[in-house]
């Protein structure tokens, strides 16, 4: 609902990437199921922490009809029948309370490893958010790719019809011959293909970015501006990678919770100490002969307290082997860590390379452009006055094509790189 909101309020304004980003945060289930995992972790937490002090409450209230002494044996041997029946009402409360007072800190760190618990929610949200992030980024600078290969291709067929026209025209006053339009004809037509290619591929970009964006597919984009902001050093970049990728901190907090299960096992090497007690008010439900109108008068309480302690013995090695267990499980988790973090530096090196790579690349491409521009200018008018051939005017024209989808690709490629980051 959230994002056709925004898609209305969007209508008829150019569609940016900060509005596509908005607009598919806010409708994306994925995140709305992280969002559901953050509240179970807090309702875990709340069930953990409840764990310091337990009580119930309960209420019973019944009637029925009861007889004792229906047989038994006289001194004799004889059987005889012992009359006492009559109606039982029952009502009972029950207030019982169980409050642990030393569970060899088994309690504590399953508190702890709750709370790391509702952080590694947290993370895994944001994790997928970036993800979601990542995704509609990329499908947005691969449709603003796909519009300037269409506008590239455009003013190619653009100009080999021109081309062709002017081919046409000289055959017409017999300064060009029948082979030479053919030329020129192909030319055309193979123009005409490369601008169906590209129309096919900003239809399939667009309809990705639709997807992720929940945006109409035909919303028009705002013009390409990608970020030229300076790069940071490389250990600037590492630091806020470190401190800002959600994938290293969840793995960190899962191994933190790792820790805190290990050190929860260990509880069982301790005695284990609670105080019980309880408290029951009503009459006695096993009294057979009890009347309904007596029921009131015979209420009566009773209340009783107690510590217990308790301590496994002997259990076959089997606490050692838990304890074993959830040791390994922690030192696999912290080895994973370390392999991403170093994954991590390796990705920052990695990204900055490239992305100083691709400024180079646009650099070289405003170059090449403008130096094909040139050339071409120049074999048109020469071309027009019959002092260049067709097939150098077509050579200028592909070299042109080429110089500008080059550009274009290394702007959007370092455009997608910076905007993922560090």
């Amino acid at each position: 609902m959230i994002g056709l909101l925004l898609a209305a309020a969007l209508a008829g304004a150019p569609l940016t990437l900060d509005a596509a980003l908005q607009s598919g945060l806010a409708a994306n289930p994925e995140l709305r199921q992280a969002e559901l995992d953050v509240k179970r972790a807090d309702l875990a937490l709340q069930g953990a922490a409840g764990e310091k002090l337990t009580y119930a409450a309960d209420l019973s209230v019944g009637d029925g009809y009861g007889a004792s002494g229906l047989a038994g044996w006289s001194p004799l041997g004889a059987t005889s029948i012992v009359p006492g029946s009559g109606q039982i009402p029952t009502a009972n409360a029950t207030l019982a309370a169980r409050m642990p007072l030393f569970t060899g800190f088994r309690l504590e760190r399953t508190i702890d490893q709750a709370k790391v618990g509702v952080d590694a929610a947290h993370w895994q949200l944001e994790q997928r958010r970036q993800d979601l992030i990542w995704r509609i980024t990329q499908a947005y600078w691969q449709a603003q790719r796909a519009e300037l290969h269409v506008a590239i291709a455009t003013r190619a067929r653009d100009q080999a019809g021109q081309a062709r026209d002017v081919v046409l025209q000289s055959k017409a006053i017999g300064r060009a011959n029948a082979s030479e339009a053919d030329r020129a004809e192909v030319g055309l037509l193979n123009q005409e293909a490369e601008l169906l290619r590209a129309q096919d591929e900003r239809l399939e970009t667009r309809e990705a970015l639709a997807r992720l964006a929940h945006q109409p597919p035909d919303a028009a984009l705002s013009d390409p501006t990608p970020p030229a902001n300076p790069i940071p050093a490389p250990a600037e970049a590492t630091q806020r990678a470190e401190a800002s990728r959600p994938d290293l901190l969840l793995l960190e907090a899962n191994a933190r919770a790792t820790g805190f299960a290990w050190e929860a096992s260990q509880a069982d090497r301790w005695p284990q100490v609670a105080l019980e007690g309880a408290y029951q008010h009503g009459n006695n439900p096993f009294d057979p002969v009890a009347q309904s109108r007596l029921v009131l008068s015979s209420l009566s309480g009773n209340a009783y307290a107690r510590v217990n302690l308790s301590y496994r013995l002997f259990d076959n090695g089997a606490i050692a082997r838990t304890i074993e267990a959830r040791r390994l499980e922690r030192d696999q988790a912290l080895e994973a860590g370390r392999v991403l973090r170093e994954q991590v530096q390796a990705d920052v090196r990695q990204a900055l390379a490239r992305v100083a790579s691709a400024r180079k690349r646009v650099a070289l491409g405003e170059r090449s452009v403008a130096l094909a521009r040139k050339n071409q200018t120049y074999l048109e008018n020469r071309f027009k006055f019959g002092y260049a051939l067709l097939t150098e005017l077509n050579e200028a024209r592909v070299n042109l094509v080429t110089s500008e989808n080059q550009r274009a690709d290394a702007a959007i490629r370092r455009a997608r790189r910076w905007t993922r980051g560090p």
